[in-house]
């Protein structure tokens, strides 16, 4: 087998395991070792850098990556001032640039006796001293002293020149009956700590954590648990919104940190934000969600769990997404999924596997390169390319998905996919699709692929590719199926990252 077809030193007595004939084994016994790993992923006293060494046997996943302690950032040297406010005045002015339903579910979820908002308008701050300044001002009830830590009894807002510090070992629960959440517009670090939503709300409200209007948050090895709700992006449990004036000398970071049970990271019109080495188990939304985000790097991450609807989602035109490294097993949705407009997004060196429906789904998408990838035994698809613009699938190692390893749809005339050095494995069937428009296949492995090489319009090509492929003659295979000409599916793009990257991809 050629050198690039190795996917890691232990890969091959993986492959065996996982991809069997059926004369070895029933489908429980072909995924156990992926149900090992599962299991690992789930388990807290397995560290996430074991995770990985134990992921290592199904591809090229590198090691959880070395976390830079985020550089401090001088206090603010203005006047420490805290306030109280009234929560409607304050929501409504994030409320016109937030997502449908925001201030309306923001706004109900508060009690009946309104007893107002914490408001950190300047000076740096810590729990204990916004503890001491509101039990000087006779409100000590809001950020009620616990064992342990502390419990926010009302919203919190850092307002622009204000900062607040949540230290090593310190806990703040957000209380989910009293409409307790943050809001960051200034600085925020939570830095070996813990952040909780707690008690049961009227309705599906929880706590949340969002940073907007140029704030900047750096979560470093804490604990996020229990928190945000779906009903508007702004409401996941950590978010970051149209930060593109965010002090660039300390952009926003989360790294190093366990997510229990959050409704997703979400990431809206955001520009330059590292997701490095987190881990997330039983995310009840998608895990993490990108719109309109820019210059984004996702890596290191491991995502587990089979409640939300996808482990990775880039969409709404978001562009220079780099997702590499992760381990995204036994979600409900798709593993990583790229659609809506998105442009230059790179797919490399992860692991995708138990999906329920497609490991790795490109659609509606330009210059997506997926490349490197171990994807097994997803519940539809390997990796799945329909109306992908200017994109490549190369060097992946496709094993044992339910229907395809890989499928091509809704292709457009005059943009070839490239489909090189990937090794096909025991999928329900090699290749699939409709609209294929122009493959170019090169160098790919089928020798183990089986029942079947190519259904849809690619089986009319298989006598002509095992042909070509026997021969080992140099070269490409070119395939032309149908194409499509959908003008509505182009207005999702932003013309200038399309034509970007149609630029540097030639």
């Amino acid at each position: 087998m050629p050198s690039w077809l190795r996917v890691a030193s232990l890969v091959g007595a993986i492959a065996v395991a996982t991809s069997s004939s059926a004369t070895e084994g029933g489908p429980a016994q072909k995924q156990q070792p992926l149900l090992a790993l599962v299991k690992d992923a789930r388990d807290l006293s397995v560290a996430a850098p074991d995770v990985f060494q134990r992921a290592a046997a199904f591809g090229e996943v590198h090691a959880l990556p070395s976390l830079k302690q985020p550089d401090s950032v001088p206090a603010s040297s203005r006047q420490k001032r805290i306030s109280r406010s009234a929560v409607d005045i304050l929501v409504r002015r994030i409320g016109p640039s937030a997502g449908a339903g925001f201030m309306e579910t923001v706004l109900a979820a508060q009690p009946p006796e309104g007893i107002g908002a914490i408001v950190i308008e300047s000076g740096s701050f810590r729990l204990g001293d916004v503890r001491r300044e509101l039990d000087a001002l006779g409100h000590a009830g809001h950020l009620e002293a616990a064992p342990g830590g502390y419990i926010a009894h009302t919203p919190i807002f850092i307002w622009n020149g204000a900062e607040l510090k949540i230290t090593p070992g310190e806990i703040l629960r957000m209380d989910n009956a009293k409409g307790a959440f943050m809001v960051n517009a200034g600085s925020l670090t939570v830095d070996h700590a813990t952040l909780q939503g707690i008690g049961r709300s009227a309705s599906t409200f929880r706590a949340f954590v969002l940073t907007t209007f140029g704030g900047t948050t750096t979560i470093d090895r804490s604990n996020l648990v229990s928190l945000g709700f779906d009903t508007s992006a702004e409401t996941a449990g950590i978010a970051f919104a149209r930060q593109q004036f965010a002090n660039a000398a300390r952009p926003s970071i989360v790294q190093g940190s366990l997510f229990q049970d959050v409704a997703g990271l979400s990431l809206i019109d955001v520009n330059g934000l590292n997701i490095l080495g987190n881990r997330f188990i039983d995310s009840p939304t998608t895990a993490i969600i990108l719109r309109a985000a820019r210059d984004v790097h996702i890596a290191g991450n491991i995502i587990v769990g089979d409640r939300g609807s996808h482990g990775i989602k880039v969409m709404s035109s978001s562009s220079g997404v780099t997702i590499n490294d992760n381990l995204v097993v036994g979600g409900a949705g798709n593993g990583i999924f790229v659609t809506d407009g998105a442009t230059s997004v790179t797919i490399s060196n992860n692991i995708v596997a138990l999906s329920a429906l497609t490991g790795i789904g490109v659609d509606t998408a330009a210059c997506v390169t997926v490349q490197q990838n171990a994807v097994i035994n997803n519940g539809s698809k390997g990796v799945a390319i329909r109306t992908a613009l200017h994109s490549h699938v190369r060097q992946n190692h496709l094993v044992g998905n339910g229907f395809a390893g890989l499928s091509v749809d809704d292709q457009y005339h005059g943009m070839p996919l490239e489909v090189s050095r990937n090794a096909f494995r025991e999928n329900r069937a090699g290749l699939a699709g409709s609209g294929v428009g122009s493959v170019v296949l090169v160098g790919n492995d089928f020798d183990r692929q089986m029942p079947r090489l190519g259904v849809g319009e690619f089986a009319g090509s298989v006598g002509q590719l095992l042909a070509f492929d026997a021969s080992r003659q140099p070269g490409e295979f070119r395939l032309a199926g149908k194409t499509i000409d959908n003008q509505p599916a182009l207005a999702a793009f932003s013309a200038v990252d399309l034509a970007a990257c149609a630029g540097k991809r030639g």
